[in-house]
């Protein structure tokens, strides 16, 4: 069965690798260029194309060109340059080992299809994992770039950054360890700005959903998130603790406001086990007295108030240290390119 190809980020493949025919790999309708002076072969399509597109593109294939055209050998990891008998239609084969045409196909799209990847928008999973893995081995810098900056919308390293995209739901996902395969990502392409904030999502997840969702990480990550978890939630308690005592210019010291920050406090840390504690950048604008508001005295609510949100800034800027990253500053710092 074929699929019509749309250019945009949730475009599909042809065709599944179920419907290969027996008489082998055949020309891909859209990536298939008349001009174009190389065919790469994958299991099901063959894909013309333009030696000078992937060059500029993919050190690891301009290497090979060069290579091969010089008379030096053939590479044999990444991909394989076919005999020169191996040819269709007077065009040089390159056999893409180990590449599904999935990969293929969403890396092709990617560069010759300016608006392929939007990187402004939800993606799927299984483009985003395809471009990681072939930007990885090709060595392709600009859609490595690509991928950071999608992953970096939805992981900001910016609080308000964050608070924005947290209330738009704009990458909000039914994928309950989508945050885990977006991590396993980051890592993969060395992604380093988005690590504090992916961390964090996959260390505030029910404990059942971290548990589950062990195999898609490294066990280093695993270990990372868990150790990451457990100094969150006691400096939450922490926080909590100290903004729910009575304030010093409390107008009902020791009666009312004393009674309702006690009550509060004690809702605050009463959560079921496989539930998130009450985390610091999930906490509500009003915090842990949206009922006892009214209640308060207005010397303890502006405290309040105030004392929460720069608790909340506070720790923001502590965030990369709770999963021993470098500070927000040096994950900043551009890259070196080599």
């Amino acid at each position: 069965m074929n699929i019509d190809v749309t250019m945009d980020s949730n475009a599909e493949p042809e065709t599944s690798a179920t419907d290969v025919e027996v008489s082998g790999p055949r020309p891909h309708s859209t990536l298939w260029y008349e001009d174009g002076n190389i065919v790469l072969a994958a299991d099901v399509y063959l894909y013309r194309v333009h030696k000078s597109i992937l060059s500029k593109h993919s050190t690891v294939l301009k290497d090979m060109f060069q290579l091969c055209s010089e008379g030096e050998g053939e590479p044999k990891d990444s991909a394989e340059s076919a005999s020169d008998a191996e040819q269709y239609e007077g065009v040089p084969i390159v056999r893409m080992v180990n590449d599904s045409d999935d990969d293929v196909y969403y890396f092709l799209a990617t560069l010759y299809e300016h608006n392929f990847f939007r990187t402004h928008m939800y993606t799927k999973l299984s483009f985003l994992k395809s471009l990681a893995y072939m930007c990885t081995k090709y060595d392709a810098h600009k859609v490595r770039d690509d991928l950071v900056d999608h992953l970096s919308q939805i992981y900001p390293n910016t609080l308000s950054a964050y608070d924005d995209i947290m209330a738009s739901k704009k990458f909000k996902s039914t994928r309950v360890d989508r945050d885990f395969h977006l991590l396993a990502i980051a890592k993969q392409i060395d992604a380093r700005i988005v690590l504090p904030t992916v961390f964090y999502a996959c260390a505030t997840q029910p404990l059942s959903v971290i548990m589950q969702s062990s195999s898609i990480i490294e066990q280093g990550d695993y270990d990372t998130i868990i150790s990451g978890r457990e100094k969150i939630t006691k400096h939450s308690y922490k926080v909590a603790t100290l903004l729910l005592l009575p304030e010093k210019k409390c107008q009902r010291r020791n009666t009312e406001c004393e009674i309702l920050r006690t009550s509060s406090l004690l809702n605050y840390v009463d959560f079921k086990t496989d539930e998130p504690p009450p985390f610091p950048l999930q906490a509500p604008s009003d915090g842990a007295l949206p009922e006892a508001r009214a209640d308060l005295c207005k010397a303890c609510v502006k405290n309040y108030l105030n004392s929460l949100k720069s608790s909340r800034k506070s720790f923001w800027d502590r965030l990369p240290s709770f999963f021993d990253l470098e500070d927000w500053n040096e994950l900043r710092q551009p890259e070196s390119k080599t």
